[in-house]
């Protein structure tokens, strides 16, 4: 009995697989858009910075870093802010990131 109304209506199990497919689609849409707005040009010149000091960061850590994790995870919110129009919060972060860049660079020796 089970089986025989499971085999007079596929059309119903083609319905849901079809609109879970559909939400997976917008989804996947949705996620890969966030990540590719455009910044603000007061805030492209200093993300293009911080790119470079957390790519020093990336090629000086082996395997898992915290620091690193931290300064991409500030790096996205920087990012959030500037697109939001908080552009004292954004520079702010951007300065931080940026400072790292000294923590990196070994300090010249004493004369």
């Amino acid at each position: 009995m089970r089986l025989l109304r499971t085999a007079q209506k596929p059309w119903r199990r083609l319905l849901g697989f079809t609109a879970l497919a559909l939400v997976l689609a917008e989804c996947a849409f949705w996620i890969a858009r966030v990540d590719r707005l455009a910044l603000p040009p007061t805030c492209a010149a200093w993300d293009e910075m911080t790119k470079h000091t957390l790519a020093a960061m990336q090629a000086n850590t082996v395997g898992v870093s915290l620091p690193l994790n931290d300064a991409k995870a500030q790096l996205r919110r920087a990012r959030q802010n500037c697109q939001a129009g908080r552009l004292e919060q954004a520079r702010r972060d951007y300065e931080a990131l940026s400072n790292l860049s000294a923590l990196l660079s070994p300090s010249s020796p004493p004369d």
